[in-house]
């Protein structure tokens, strides 16, 4: 949830509504696809979460900077390098962009992916193959 929505606090709250939702609807799921189950909610729920964003400021974010303006420079490069990343990111195609998304920031497993995205094993390795080497492309692109 951090890496979608970018704030500790709001990721916590949306992951606590989203096993509320999970816990009151468990009857209704079988056992082999709760994963992806689990996932729908979750991926609902931040979409819901963008749709009612008024655009908040995390205050231990701002304490943490002014109380250790030492590591500002720390700070600020990983920043960078997170936006850095999400602008790469967003030159790929959309299905790369899913894949790539459900295996470095959802930390899913390759059958859990195939699950979710309708698709086999095989195709789904073939297209992070591609969108890492794309990646990297893009990056050295950048550096030079």
């Amino acid at each position: 949830m951090f890496f979608r929505v970018s704030h500790k606090e709001v990721a916590e709250d949306i992951t606590e509504d989203v096993f509320i939702k999970a816990w009151q609807k468990i009857g209704t799921v079988k056992a082999e696809s709760f994963g992806g189950w689990l996932y729908q909610i979750a991926r609902n729920r931040v979409i819901d979460h963008y749709r009612q964003d008024k655009g908040t400021v995390d205050l231990v974010e701002v304490e943490n900077i002014l109380e250790a303006p030492d590591d500002l420079a720390n700070n600020a490069n990983q920043v960078l390098n997170q936006e850095l990343f999400m602008r790469l990111l967003h030159q790929l195609t959309p299905e790369q962009q899913v894949i790539v998304k459900l295996k470095f920031l959802e930390d899913l497993d390759n059958p859990e992916i195939a699950e979710l995205v309708a698709k086999s094993e095989g195709s789904i390795r073939v297209i992070q193959h591609r969108a890492i080497q794309k990646l990297q492309q893009l990056l050295e692109e950048h550096i030079n």
